[in-house]
């Protein structure tokens, strides 16, 4: 599982996990990691016993050039069998002291056993329960040679319990490995040959069933038992390290959801309330072209009541010949260009306060245009808080199991909800928004419309009054 994921965890996190590096992070206080080996210490295991003492120092110093903000606790479990009495178990708790750990290696002898089936389950229940695990970061890391007594753990016919011993829990691996889960230890078995291969899938077989993920590593002599230790510790302290960075990217999350939160609230209010706002100006422009349509429409009566006498005054004028009669058709002429002229007056006035509606309509867009883009704007925060979130997820959900990661999850799933709810809080913001536009454009329609009337019923009227100027002129030279 850790081999097949690190490099994602390398790429997803690389940003996040940069800033616990380096030097400021050994100058804050360093987070301990619990590190503790559960040997067989029988009569075979001399060399890997003195191979553990040899390594330990090399294994502290990597950790610290690799990760100076962790900190290794060192413990170790000894275990043997059920014929050494009081020497089948025995144990050192945590030290952070590398030459503590050194010296009760030393004194440990590789000798008892008996039969090749040895109490492996009693030395890692004795593990988990007897050492003080406080650290967030737990690992377990198992060297065997043979398997534990009962024939479900191994084919071998050298077990004085076949049937498991009988002190020993019903499927005691069972037993031992739910109580690794509740604490959260990360269990790693150091394979020194086949024969404990059938432990090992047993284990890790239980161990999917209840989301504890068991690593296996071949060794084949001493000597490979460091690298074999410095990558377990290497992928599963980096995988802590990325924790740490998605929690702090988390609590980052979290203080600019809440600070976009009450800007959100404050936004919607008072977005509403400039289109409120708006919308009143709009109504007032909408009923100054709504009287401007009254007065064009009173303009067209009298227009058309001057027009329906035009052209019997037309035909006055064009058939008079005495000088007292084209005086009096003059003096008619006049006074319905006096008529037409006030018409045309009427309409100009009325495109005045169209011009004012237009004017004002086009401040109300403009006000409309900046509303919405800072409300766009917004929301295109949310959207980038959002992805953060849902980046958050992605990583999360690549994370090895543990209550960590269950809490994360439960954490960033809360401000997904939480920024959606903010994009439902938009939804009646923008129906808003779009209701005044629309209020806009039926306004600005409106004035268009009574615009090109007006246009049209001026251009017929100055038509007309140019007829009569030069109706003047003739009746002038016919005088």
């Amino acid at each position: 599982f850790i081999k097949k994921h690190y490099s994602l965890f390398s790429v997803l996190f690389l940003n996040n996990t940069s800033k616990y590096r380096g030097k400021d992070m050994a100058e804050s206080k360093q987070e301990t990691v619990d590190f503790a080996y559960a040997i067989d210490c029988t009569g075979s295991m001399g060399g890997y016993i003195t191979q553990v003492r040899q390594d330990i120092g090399s294994i502290v110093s990597k950790m610290q050039q690799q990760y100076p903000e962790f900190k290794l606790r060192l413990g170790c479990v000894a275990y043997r069998d059920w014929c050494d009495n009081e020497k089948r178990l025995e144990s050192l708790n945590f030290v952070e002291s590398v030459s503590s750990f050194k010296q009760y290696v030393e004194q440990l002898q590789a000798d008892g056993g008996g039969d090749e089936a040895e109490d492996v389950l009693g030395g890692l229940r004795h593990a988990v329960k007897s050492l003080s695990w406080n650290s967030k970061l737990r690992v377990l890391f198992h060297i065997c040679d043979a398997p534990p007594h009962n024939k479900m753990y191994h084919d071998t016919s050298s077990d004085d319990y076949p049937s498991g011993h009988s002190s020993d829990p019903s499927n005691y691996h069972e037993v031992v490995l739910r109580e690794m889960k509740h604490k959260n230890i990360h269990l790693c078995v150091a394979k020194l040959n086949d024969s404990v291969s059938k432990m090992i899938s047993v284990f890790k077989n239980y161990g999917k069933s209840i989301e504890l993920t068991i690593e296996e590593r071949s060794i084949n002599n001493a000597s490979e038992l460091l690298s074999a230790v410095q990558q377990t510790l290497h992928l599963l302290t980096k995988m802590r390290q990325e924790v740490k960075g998605t929690q702090s990217a988390v609590v980052q999350v979290t203080k600019q959801l809440n600070e976009f939160k009450i800007e959100a609230s404050e936004l919607v209010t008072a977005t509403m309330k400039k289109m409120d706002d708006i919308s009143a100006d709009v109504t007032k422009a909408h009923d100054a072209v709504t009287q401007v349509e009254r007065t064009v429409s009173e303009a067209k009566r009298e227009y058309d009541g001057l027009v329906s006498s035009y052209s019997v005054l037309k035909a006055y004028a064009n058939s008079v010949n005495t000088p007292a009669d084209i005086v009096e058709a003059e003096t008619k002429v006049m006074q319905m260009s006096v008529d037409l002229t006030k018409v045309n007056e009427s309409y100009s006035a009325a495109q005045t306060k169209l011009d004012d509606a237009f004017k004002r309509l086009t401040e109300k867009s403009s006000e409309m245009d900046t509303a919405a883009k800072t409300t766009s704007d917004a929301a295109a925060r949310k959207i980038q808080i959002k992805n953060e979130i849902c980046s958050l997820i992605t990583k999360v959900g690549n994370m090895e199991r543990s209550e960590e990661r269950k809490q994360l999850k439960k954490d960033i799933k809360e401000k997904l909800a939480a920024v959606n709810e903010l994009f439902k809080a938009d939804a009646k913001m923008k129906a808003k928004i779009l209701t005044v536009r629309m209020e806009i454009l039926k306004a600005f329609k409106e004035a268009q419309n009574r615009s090109t009337e007006i246009r049209d019923a001026q251009t017929e009227v100055e038509s007309k009054l140019r007829e009569l100027d030069s109706l003047l002129d003739e009746l002038d030279e016919r005088e």
